[in-house]
């Protein structure tokens, strides 16, 4: 039978267009599939996309990283275990090793670690000598979607471990990433240690301004700018309106920035005969009667030959933030003679989990000082998850130094409005009592 001449077009474009699905089918089933890594084609030339550093205590912690050795293995256990204990069970964690001895060592002994349990845990190995700080070589940042992983310099000529750390580590998280990571050289000499960062601002110490005064960066202007670009943020300095030495080479030792317009800075307190006798085994290096105030190592200024005692540096950022207009709360810390040892609970870890605020600072097995940190995050809404630290304190850095966090979930951050004692004060009076005329201070081009 005929078919009608006015039938038969769409009938064959039917089977044309069902031929052509085939085919694209068959198509995409022989083309090759890239693996889970995610690596951005960056055209030559172009500029890369924007990217910032999200805020120390903004959204919840989705991904850590860690680094570690087999000389410190048994130091770390302590922190690792109470971190992961406190973490909830899917945050991710990446442990990057300096050799495949160590990942099996370390495996078998997180196999007996309750926090570790079901939780997705990466360990990879460099085969290189290694730092166990995750947190200076590599400063996480984010630009749309991705992950950004920001190596910056490092001019420590002859330390091997730590440019190992920038030569092989954000190279094996990128490798080992399931979610798009990208990795940016900056060309700035700082570590991540000195970088705080609210949802507004980056804070830096003064000295990573001193340290980066070098060609091509001829003036203080000219850094402020590139710390700005590197970081996606506005740059305030900590330590640029007085003369004496940092209370330490790393922000993250004595100031935390809690929200936008409140930081916690530590305030320097003497150890009592308790505290002395915990010196003796390698917890704290203290001075003969337990206040170090009047230690030569400690008075660069020359205090005593002018008749009294030298200002003591964390008390003037305290007074230099509330200048800027900030809330300024403060935490017990103390430094050992040589100022490079802390006990400090300033070098935490935060996050906002269901407008939850949790810190995890550091424990020392110091009841009083304890209480007294745990009262004063308080004061800034924030529960406190503490973390054992005795055993990696004297390696010169704790909670935050070792744990690197690469990846948050971005929810809104909740705000605590605190009552006004007078309803006439505007917000800059509020901001832990500071005059109209002295409200927040950023630098204003930058």
């Amino acid at each position: 039978m005929a078919v009608e001449p006015d039938r038969r077009g769409p009938a064959d474009r039917f089977r044309h267009a069902r031929w052509l699905a085939v085919v694209a089918a068959l198509w995409a089933s022989c083309t090759p599939r890239t693996s889970a890594v995610h690596v951005r084609t960056v055209v030559a030339g172009a500029p890369p996309p924007p990217a910032s550093v999200p805020a120390d205590f903004e959204g919840a912690i989705e991904h850590v990283v860690l680094q570690a050795n087999d000389a410190q293995l048994d130091d770390l256990i302590p922190a690792y275990r109470d971190l992961m204990r406190h973490l909830p069970w899917d945050v991710s964690v990446t442990v990057v090793c300096d050799t495949d001895e160590t990942v099996v060592r370390l495996r078998d002994r997180l196999a007996s670690l309750e926090g570790f349990r079901n939780r997705p845990t990466s360990l990879v190995s460099v085969n290189r000598e290694i730092t166990v700080w995750a947190r200076d070589r590599m400063i996480a940042a984010r630009s749309d979607n991705e992950v950004t992983i920001l190596v910056p310099e490092v001019w420590a000529a002859g330390e091997t471990e730590r440019q190992n750390d920038v030569d092989t580590v954000p190279a094996a998280i990128h490798r080992a990433a399931i979610a798009p990571v990208v990795l940016r050289t900056i060309p700035l000499l700082i570590e991540g240690g000195n970088v705080l960062a609210s949802r507004t601002h980056v804070f830096v110490g003064r000295n990573a301004v001193e340290e980066n005064l070098r060609p091509p960066l001829e003036t203080r202007t000219e850094v402020l700018e590139a710390l700005r670009q590197a970081f996606g943020k506005p740059v305030i300095v900590v330590g640029e309106s007085f003369e004496p030495d940092m209370p330490s080479e790393h922000l993250d030792m004595y100031m935390t920035v809690v929200a936008d317009d409140t930081v916690i800075v530590g305030r320097r307190v003497p150890l009592g005969p308790g505290h002395r006798r915990r010196a003796a085994a390698g917890l704290l290096l203290a001075s003969d009667d337990g206040d170090d105030r009047d230690d030569d190592d400690d008075d660069p200024t020359g205090g005593e030959a002018h008749g009294k005692p030298a200002p003591d540096p964390c008390d003037l950022v305290a007074a230099e933030m509330a200048g800027r207009g900030f809330r300024v709360l403060r935490i017990p810390i103390h430094p050992d003679p040589g100022g490079e040892h802390y006990v400090t609970f300033n070098n935490a870890l935060l996050e906002n989990r269901g407008g939850r605020r949790i810190a995890y600072v550091p424990r020392y097995g110091m009841r009083r000082l304890e209480r007294e940190a745990r009262s004063v995050y308080a004061q800034a809404g924030y529960e406190v998850r503490f973390i054992d630290v005795r055993r990696v304190y004297d390696l010169e850095g704790t909670i935050r130094c070792l744990a690197n966090v690469l990846q948050r979930r971005t929810t809104p951050f909740v705000t605590v409005h605190r009552p006004s004692p007078r309803p006439d004060r505007t917000r800059a009076d509020r901001v832990h009592g500071v005059r109209p005329s002295r409200r927040l201070s950023v630098p204003a081009t930058l």
